[in-house]
């Protein structure tokens, strides 16, 4: 790139800035009105024809429109309106200047000579129209939020952007659009300018060219300009000093904004005038000006007229130029091209210079810096030579004696021929040595023949010094030595050939302060440092390294000494050598001219940090990426990261490593070619303290490369991660020998290719600390791949270790010993050969070892041990580098390592446990936890778990030759595909002191090829167990309860029953002197069977004897179906039922007294016993009282006996129904939480009934007897449950004769005294009779009955009463008597008796529900049941009985629901027990079921209490509603008196009228709340419908009048009077008013407005004593709004007119209306209506129910009172 261009480059950008600050001036003043400006109207350039549109559409007053020309749109303008308003610019201020008076545009001749932007001012100069770019725009419109919002909260000096328009010209429309931007006029002040400064702050090519300079007063002076001419900003005024800091702040806050936008390339415009007095007193809002001094303008030739102030105009201006990728290459290319500081630079740099600049504006002697360099000077007389300012060395500058050069603050020298001091030199304060850049002829800045060091807190830089002739030090070369104590000392863009910034010869010490090396280079050592001869010692301060190079060694240093390091802070970044040591090279040292690999680095403290530093050596990577030493020593902190080598990523040490107590050594993301990713160690590594390397790899060790030990001592903490050895071994370690005597080691996701994922060791590894392997992969020895493991203590683990040969984590050549105190923990270790953990020669177990989710392809799931001969001694030969020759340390290794191998001969292929061990979740092809290819012991005091492991092929657990268990031993979950647990080609041998556990394992369990003896072996939850092998001994080897044993030659075990068979009688066991243990069949009623349970259908029982036996038990719900199993048996009968079939009954139990099946549970408490007792009695009481009160006051007809005896024929039916259900599993399923409810609704069916049943098992007598401590037989019972029966018929046979006594006591309790004895019919078997079951009946079991004898019994009990019925009602002579009557008033003449069939349909009942219990028959009960009801049914539609044919109805309904319920319940029985009943179907029938059956009942009972209160006055249903308050509120409604209105009564009534939406409901309250008012709401056009009918009937009677031929009407007039009357009583029927009321009434909307409301004039005819209250409402339209509102709807025309009838209306009935508008809701209107209605003299209203607040109701508390009356 030429220099022309570059030039180019850098002008280009400020053009636009020149264009406008040019432009800016034009249109300020007449005073300076340049010649070449023209008038927009004469131009006919597209930016001219844009802006005359711009111009006419601002004219017409929009903000975006069409114009003539063009199409314009107006961008972000709210945005835009707030900033012209923060400016005081109102839209209209705004359009006037622009639209007013002619625009001038700068000539396209003149603008485009410096930029592609045109300028167009407005005749007031205060605005400029830019044209710019598209990307401007776009950058404005990013950036103009933002803009808002900061020049609305700061003051600034930012320009004041006041519109951005986008102008298409309409013949030209397929060019793109003109973009332009309005913005204030810097500079448009009223004076003229004088004077221009475009300021930037850079100074190379920063004055104004002669072109420019030509212009004379309209040229635009630069930044070098304003600087050599002596111009300076200083304030006229005290006062304006205040300002000028004002300004600064704001320019400083200004370009913090614009770096921040990311933009670029702005400048300072300054603008000085002269103004007369006058007119600066004018205020000025849309500039910004300061007053100075007429000395700000320097030597300037400008004069400024007697009695005129010098002003100066400031903004920024160009401040849309974003710092893009064009920029950026821009700074790249001029940096490099340029020697100087260039405009363009990134944004935050760009305004640091800018601020820094435009604040020293007012101080000349600062911007006098920026002028030309002086000579630096040579004389140093005094030993110190004091410097200010820009200095420059020509040729060499050399200073004879020792000096000091102290340079102050901002003291530059550019260096073209060096500083040579021929002795000690010293530099102190600030100074920066500059070498020239792309010199034929470079030299180093600074050369000390002598010793150099720094004097106080210099602040020294070099910077670009040297180059590739200079031989050595190409910043600062020093013979002797080099020191540095405190400040600051920067080395940048150094070249040499040693030392490519800093030579030392001797020693070099930093005692403190900050050293920067900074894109050094050294074309043979030492990019940035070289020590030649001495120490490097490093006590304090800071030292970076950035960027350095060497061709050779040592990119960033290289020492032939010591490097030492005892504090301070070591940064290398990016540093490259060509050979090694990309950040340190320190291993040779000459002495006496002999070069000695003595170089060491010494780290006693501070911190050493490298990033990405490389050695490379001819394409193959170097030694030590970062140092390369003969020896390291760290005792400090030392982090390395990403670094790279050829032999040591990071660390490449000829000797050793030594890492202290103390240190901490980090190491990460470092790459190796050959050896050690990160560390390459010649002899020996020591490790004491912290050592962490991560994300490292190499061909071999992938982290660490040790060619003799590597030893882990004290407190190290050593962790490897993401290590990998990518071809080699070793994926974190490669070491002869690894020992570790103390601390942790870690290793996660370390990986070799071949051996050794973690450690690759040729010797035997000592461990005795904490090591921890995690995901490490190798393809053999997944973590450890080694000759031998002696675990002396401390604590392994390895998890996700993987290994494609064998050894998933540990592959060992020899054997592994733990000692006893240890632990080692194997998890989730693979192997796709053998040893999914370990695979070594032989192992001695004497700790603990837990191996969990281990496997292997082959053999041995966590343990493989094979014969030691068998293993590759290849492993010694690659391993020791080759055979070697005799006596060389390979050979001598490979020699040890064959003797250790044959001393292994006795313990080869053997295991040895003699800890404790666990092996859960192993599998492998064989041996699925541990192969042994010899023999396999369990020592005595050993233990040894084996869980959830298993084997494709032979022995899920162990495989070996001979096993022998002495010590404790399970094996729980062990499966294999043909070996079972234990797979032996010798022996197997269990003694009898130890105990061994076997769980869910497969079989055979244990197989061997010679014998077998076991004692004391457990097998648990095994189905089935086999022991194979020539010879078999057992002892006491115990098997599953449910398992039969067998015993076979070569075979014995214990196999599961077969099917539908069950062992249930102990464990079997196996012994050589024990028997076999056998299966049984399971019993009747069998559920579910298997081996260890049996579970019996609900129904059925079995008995221990005899489980085989099964009996069915009479009460089905009574055997809940028990349970036999291993653990023994479960319950048979359910709670409180006992003995063969669950017949009998529990202590605290009885028998039910209607189901003898059924046992009740007795009460336990005293206060219980009495109220079961008293419920005893009542319920006998309770019916045979309301029949005693039905014959004895029986005098004719009386509903209440009907109802009665309706009643207790129903329930006969529905009790037998209720206990049905009941015993059934759906109905005690669902009713668990409602049977309580269910009782209490049943509890009048149970009453009715008289016997109880009912009730879940109902009431017991036998219970009764236990508490009255009577005899428990038979017939005390029966004597019990007849004694109150008894009791109350012989009462009421002496108060009212024995005929009363017989009927009520035959009606009452003769179907309970058939059901006493008739419960003892009952009989049953427990097995089929072809079976031989026996027959068991009640009568032989309980009474001294025989069968017939029992017959006939029950059959006279049963018989007398309906033939003592008969009897008497045979006998005519008493038909007027009270029990004749009861039984025969109520039927016809011919069917006097028919009440007999009632009795006897309810003793055939009582004797089916005893005889046959619903427990034991219920399908049988039903149908008995129902043929009773049906014939019961057919009888009465045949006669029909009753006089009333109500009462036909009624019990032809109540025995069609009766078959009903028992139809519906046969079907619920029935589907009970049925496979394909569903639950869901069950639940509906038992809901209706319960409707059928509880519902009637409980309506019956209601009516009969509402009948026997009519019959028996208001006195007795007073007493009535106090006992039975469930039923108060009807019993009211049914003894009210109803009001009787008669035709000559005069109704007082009141009538509210009203159209929909007028408030009328308030109305309606507020009126009711006058005692005894009781007007209704609306009644759907009641009167209307009325009135109609009248109309009609009118209308024809008049039709049919007019001719005699209409034989049917001969009536002369209608009688108005009674029409009215009977329109009247009509009316109020349908209303039916409270009887109480004084005044009636109702309110309606549906009236015939449309005929003028003749039907309400009818009505005041019809109510010649009543009122209207019109309510309407004021505003029509409110009132339409309203019904839309709610009714969604409304019709104008029809409102309309109703609203004009009311009207019309009211004012014709002035006396009997009163109208009242919604809009006057309110007290005093209310008031004016009580004195309407005449009742202001007794009330008055305080309060109204609905507020009325304008047009909106809300509705108040009604808490308060709203009418106070006397």
């Amino acid at each position: 790139m030429s220099w022309q261009r570059a030039h180019e480059i850098v002008h280009r950008t400020s053009r636009a800035s020149s264009a406008f600050q040019e432009a800016s001036l034009e249109a300020v003043s007449p005073h300076n009105k340049p010649g070449h400006s023209l008038d927009v109207t004469g131009a006919a350039s597209v930016p001219a024809r844009a802006a005359r549109a711009l111009q006419e559409v601002l004219m017409s007053g929009a903000q975006s429109s069409t114009s003539s020309e063009a199409s314009i749109v107006s961008h972000k303008e709210e945005v835009f309106e707030a900033v012209r308003a923060h400016f005081g610019r109102s839209w209209q201020q705004y359009s006037n200047s622009l639209s007013e008076g002619a625009l001038r545009l700068v000539s396209e001749e003149e603008a485009a000579g410096k930029s592609s932007a045109f300028f167009v001012f407005s005749e007031d100069g205060r605005y400029c129209l830019k044209s710019v770019a598209p990307s401007e725009a776009q950058s404005l419109l990013q950036i103009v939020e933002d803009y808002k919002d900061y020049v609305l909260s700061h003051q600034t000096l930012l320009p004041r952007f006041y519109g951005l328009y986008e102008v298409r010209l309409r013949d030209s429309w397929r060019s793109p659009p003109v973009w332009l931007m309005v913005q204030g006029n810097v500079l448009g002040g009223r004076a003229a300018v004088v004077q221009r400064f475009d300021l930037k702050g850079s100074t190379h090519g920063r004055r104004a060219s002669k072109k420019e300079l030509a212009k004379g007063r309209g040229s635009v002076l630069k930044d070098l300009d304003f600087v050599s001419h002596q111009c300076a900003l200083k304030c006229a005024k005290p006062e304006g000093l205040e300002e000028w800091q004002t300004w600064m702040a704001s320019l400083e806050s200004d370009a913090n904004w614009l770096a921040s936008h990311n933009l670029i390339d702005y400048s300072l415009l300054l603008g000085f005038s002269a103004c007369s007095v006058d007119e600066l007193r004018k205020p000025l809002s849309h500039v910004v000006r300061l007053q100075v001094q007429r000395s700000s303008l320097g030597n300037l030739q400008i004069e400024i007229p007697e009695g005129y102030q010098l002003l100066v105009y400031a903004g920024i201006v160009d401040c849309l130029m974003p710092y893009n990728a064009l920029k950026r290459v821009e700074n790249i290319i001029c940096d490099a091209l340029i020697s100087g500081d260039i405009s363009c630079q990134p944004p935050q740099k760009y305004a640091r210079r800018f601020a820094d600049f435009v604040t020293r504006l007012s101080c000349p002697e600062e911007l006098r810096e920026l002028d030309e360099a002086e000579l630096l000077p040579t004389d140093c007389a005094e030993g110190v030579l004091h410097l200010a300012g820009r200095y420059k060395t020509v040729e060499s500058v050399e200073y004879p004696e020792g000096c000091t050069l102290h340079g102050e603050p901002g003291t530059e020298v550019d260096v073209l021929g060096e500083v040579h001091f021929l002795k000690d030199a010293r530099l102190s304060g600030s100074l920066v040595f500059r070498g020239s850049k792309h010199r034929e002829r470079q030299h180093r800045c600074v050369d000390v023949e002598g010793s150099l060091d720094f004097a106080g807190s210099s602040q020294v830089d070099f910077i670009s010094c040297g180059g590739e002739e200079t031989e050595d030090g190409g910043g600062v070369y020093v013979e002797q030595n080099f020191t540095f104590d405190s400040g600051r000392l920067r080395f940048q863009g150094g070249v040499a050939g040693w030392g490519g910034c800093l030579y030392v010869g001797q020693h070099l010490v930093l005692n403190g302060g900050t050293v920067l090396f900074e894109d050094c280079r050294a074309t043979t050592g030492g990019g940035a440092l070289f020590v030649k001869a001495g120490h490097y010692s490093h006590q304090a301060g800071n030292v970076s390294f950035q960027r350095a190079f060497a061709k050779a060694h040592g990119g960033a240093m290289m020492l032939e000494g010591r490097f030492k390091q005892y504090g301070g802070h070591i940064l290398f970044e990016d540093c490259l050598a060509l050979k090694s040591g990309g950040g340190i090279s320190a291993s040779m040292y000459s002495v006496k001219g002999k070069r000695k690999q003595i170089g060491n680095v010494e780290q006693f403290g501070g911190t050493i940090r490298a990033r990405n530093c490389t050695s490379v050596r001819d394409n193959i990577n170097g030694n030590g990426g970062v140092i390369n030493t003969n020896w390291l020593n760290v005792k400090g902190l030392v982090e390395l990261d990403g670094c790279e080598a050829g032999n040591g990523g990071c660390i490449a040490a000829r000797k050793g490593v030594t890492v202290g107590p103390s240190g901490q050594l980090r190491i990460s993301n470092c790459w190796s070619n050959e050896l050690g990713g990160a560390i390459f160690v010649g002899l020996w590594m020591k490790v004491k303290g912290l050592l962490h390397v991560a994300n490292c790899s190499s061909h071999s060790g992938g982290a660490v490369n040790c060619r003799s030990k590597v030893s882990l001592l004290g407190t190290a903490d050593v962790r490897f991660e993401n290590v990998t050895a990518s071809a080699g071994n070793g994926g974190a370690i490669w070491a002869i020998n690894v020992t570790q005597e103390g601390g942790t080691f870690a290793c996660w996701r370390c990986r070799a290719a071949t051996s050794g994922g973690a450690i690759y060791a040729q010797a035997v590894l000592r461990l005795s600390g904490q090591m921890s392997f995690q995901r490490c992969r190798a393809h053999m020895g997944g973590a450890l791949h080694v000759v031998g493991v002696i675990q002396q203590k401390g604590e392994m683990s390895f998890k996700d270790c993987k290994s494609v040969g064998s050894g998933g984590a540990i592959h060992s050549i020899g054997q592994i010993e733990q000692w006893e105190g240890s632990t080692a923990h194997f998890t989730t270790c693979r192997s796709l050969k053998s040893g999914g953990a370990i695979f070594a020669a032989s192992v001695q177990q004497k700790g603990d070892m837990a191996f969990e989710d281990c496997s292997a392809k082959r053999s041995g799931g966590a343990m493989s041990v094979t014969d030691a001969t068998n293993v590759d001694l290849k492993f010694t030969r690659v391993g020791a580098g080759g055979v070697g020759k005799k006596g060389s340390p390979a050979a001598n290794r490979r020699n040890r390592l064959s003797k250790y191998i044959k001393s292994l001969k006795s313990a080869r292929g053997s295991v040895q446990l003699l800890g404790s061990t666990t092996f859960e979740r192993c599998w492998a092809g064989a041996g699925g936890a541990l192969y042994a290819r010899q023999d396999l012991l369990l020592a005595p005091t050993a233990r040894a778990l084996f869980r959830d492991c298993g084997a494709d092929a032979f022995g899920g657990a162990l495989n070996g030759r001979d096993v022998r268990l002495l010590g404790e031993s399970e094996f729980r979950n062990i499966t294999a595909l043909a070996g079972g647990v234990i797979q032996s080609t010798g022996e197997v041998i269990i003694p009898e002191e130890t105990h061994a556990v076997m769980q869910r394992t497969s079989a055979p369990q244990i197989s061997a090829l010679k014998l077998i003896n076991m004692s004391n072996l457990s097998l648990e939850n095994t189905s089935h167990v086999w022991f194979v092998a020539p010879e078999i001994h057992l002892k006491q080897v115990k098997c599953d309860n449910g398992l039969a044993s067998f015993k076979q030659p070569h075979h014995v075990g214990c196999v599961s029953c077969e099917e539908n068979k069950i062992q249930v009688f102990g464990n079997p066991i196996l012994d050589d002197d024990l028997p076999l243990k056998t299966c049984w069949s399971a019993p009747r009623g069998t559920a579910h069977v298997d081996m260890h349970h049996l579970k019996l259908k609900i129904g059925y029982m079995v008995e221990k004897a005899n489980i085989s036996r099964s009996f069915r038990c009479p009460n089905r719900l009574a055997c809940m179906g028990g349970e036999i199993s291993t653990e023994g048996f479960g319950e048979m009968c359910a709670e409180g039922y006992r003995g063969q079939g669950c017949v009998k009954c529990e202590k605290g139990y009885g028998s039910s007294d209607s189901n003898r099946f059924v046992c009740v549970a007795c009460a336990s408490s005293v206060w219980r016993q009495r109220m079961q007792m008293g419920r005893f009695v009542l319920e006998d009481l309770l019916l045979f009282a309301l029949s005693v009160s039905g014959v004895a006051s029986t005098s004719g007809e009386k509903e209440s006996k009907i109802l009665t005896n309706h009643f207790m024929s129903f329930v006969a039916a529905a009790g037998p129904v209720i206990q049905a259900v009941q015993e059934t599993p759906t109905f005690k399923r669902i009713m668990s939480h409602l049977d309580v409810y269910v009782e209490g609704l049943s509890t009048s069916v149970e009453a009715g009934e008289g016997s109880g049943s009912s009730a879940a098992g109902g009431m017991s007598a036998r219970c009764i007897q236990g508490y009255l401590n009577l005899p428990k037989n038979w017939w005390c019972r029966a004597l019990l449950t007849l004694f109150t029966p008894f009791c109350a018929i012989a009462a009421l046979m002496a108060m009212r004769g024995w005929r009363i006594a017989a009927v009520v006591g035959v009606n009452c309790f003769l179907p309970k005294a058939c059901l006493c004895f008739a419960r003892y019919l009952v009989c049953y078997r427990m097995e089929p009779e072809h079976e031989g079951g026996e027959l068991f009946c009640a009568y032989r079991m309980y009474t001294g009955f025989s069968l017939l004898g029992l017959l006939l019994l029950v059959a006279a009990i049963a018989c007398s009463g309906p033939v003592l019925w008969w009897r008497l009602l045979s006998d005519k002579s008493h038909s007027d008597a009270p029990y004749y009557l009861y039984l025969s008033a109520s039927y016809k003449e011919d069917l006097k008796s028919w009440e007999v069939t009632r009795l006897v349909r309810k003793v055939f009942l009582a004797v089916i529900c005893a005889a046959l219990p619903v427990s034991l028959h219920p399908a049988m009960q039903i149908m008995c049941i129902s043929l009773v009801l049906l014939t019961a049914l057919i009888l009465e539609m045949q006669f029909r009985p009753y006089k009333d044919s109500f009462w036909n109805l009624e019990e032809k309904t109540l025995l069609t629901v009766s078959l009903a319920m028992v139809s519906v319940t046969s079907c619920y029985l029935a589907n009970e027990y049925h496979w394909s009943s569903t639950y869901r179907t069950q639940q509906f029938l038992l809901l209706v079921i319960l409707v059928l059956s509880i519902v009637p009942t409980n309506v019956l009972v209601f009516q009969i209490i509402v009948q026997l209160l009519r019959e028996r006055g208001p006195n007795s249903s007073a007493l009535v509603v106090r006992r039975f308050h469930g039923h108060v509120e009807l019993l009211q409604h049914a003894q009210q008196l109803q009001r009787r209105y008669s035709c000559s009564e005069c109704v007082p009534a009141l009538f509210v009228v009203t159209s929909s939406r007028t408030g009328s409901t308030t109305v309606l309250h507020m009126l009711n709340l006058i005692p005894g008012y009781d007007i209704k709401g609306e009644n759907y056009g009641l009167w209307s419908d009325i009135y109609g009918m009248n109309k009609e009937r009118e209308k024809n009677w008049k039709t049919y009048r007019r001719s005699s031929l209409y034989a049917w009407h001969h009536s002369s007039g209608r009688n108005d009077t009674e029409l009215e009357c009977s329109m009247r009583l009509m009316l109020l029927g349908e209303i039916n008013p409270n009887p109480l009321a004084r005044v009636v009434g109702f309110r309606e909307s549906m009236w015939r407005f449309d005929e003028n409301l003749e039907d309400l004039a009818k009505l005041l005819e019809v109510f010649p004593c009543a009122k209207v209250v019109m309510s309407y409402r004021k505003s029509l339209e409110d009132q339409l709004l309203s019904q839309s509102f709610a009714l969604g709807d409304f019709q104008y025309f029809v409102t309309q007119q109703a609203n004009q009838a009311m009207k019309s209306f009211a004012e014709a009935h002035r006396d009997r209306v009163y109208s009242l508008a919604m809009e006057d809701l309110d007290v005093e209107h209310f008031n004016k209506l009580l004195a309407f209605l005449g009742e202001d003299h007794r009330c008055e209203y305080v309060d109204v129910v609905h507020a009325n607040e304008g047009r909106h109701f809300t509705l108040n508390t009604l808490e308060h009172e709203m009418i106070r009356c006397k």
